[in-house]
């Protein structure tokens, strides 16, 4: 073989092994950087620039919760204050966020068990129509039956919402008593944190 040739021959092997470990260092990043959105708890309502981890709670413990009227999927106007004398638990939510998808579970169970102690469980959905929502809620996958009620945004920055989901536990007396900000399904902390807190209003009687 000519010197040309096997110098030729020489780059190919060269450069193909470079690409090779270039190629095989980039899946490694990959995989180095997945944890990092697996872990993401909260997703962002980008329109308002928030930070994607949004892990910072609101202030307002103890506060009286804004009221405020939407229309539910039904269309059928829905007032916070007229459940004033049972505990609220609102879920802002969107149905295109991991986080909110992955708390649904929790909320049907909480739902389902608490109701008739005097839990009201409220979807705030954020900026999604009727038809997106029901689509959702009536899958046999997700199968939520709690209310579900359609926000533009205004409800949200009401409560100082940053991103979703977000929960907002409201006393019997129409005062915050509790909140969390995103959810992660894959420990049971979260649930179980939820869970104690409806459990800890729900115990402090009727009006």
């Amino acid at each position: 073989m000519r010197p040309t040739a096997l110098l030729f021959a020489a780059l190919s092997v060269a450069a193909a092994s470079a690409s090779a470990i270039g190629f095989e260092s980039a899946v490694a990043e990959a995989g180095a950087l997945r944890p990092s959105f697996e872990r993401r708890r909260v997703c962002a309502m980008s329109d308002e620039g928030n930070d994607p981890r949004g892990l910072t709670l609101i202030a307002g413990n103890g506060s009286a919760a804004p009221d405020f009227t939407l229309l539910d999927t039904a269309r059928r106007s829905f007032t916070l204050s007229s459940l004033r004398g049972r505990v609220v638990l609102l879920d802002f939510w969107a149905t295109w966020c991991g986080p909110c998808r992955n708390s649904g579970a929790t909320l049907q169970a909480l739902h389902t068990r608490h109701s008739a102690a005097g839990l009201s469980v409220i979807g705030v959905n954020q900026r999604e129509d009727a038809a997106t929502i029901n689509d959702y809620t009536s899958d046999p996958e997700h199968r939520l039956t709690y209310r579900q009620v359609m926000d533009d945004g205004a409800v949200a920055r009401s409560y100082e919402v940053r991103g979703v989901p977000h929960f907002v536990l409201i006393g019997r007396d129409g005062r915050v008593r509790w909140q969390m900000s995103g959810f992660d399904a894959r420990t049971p902390a979260d649930a179980a944190e939820m869970s104690r807190a409806v459990e800890a209003a729900l115990s402090e009687g009727s009006l």
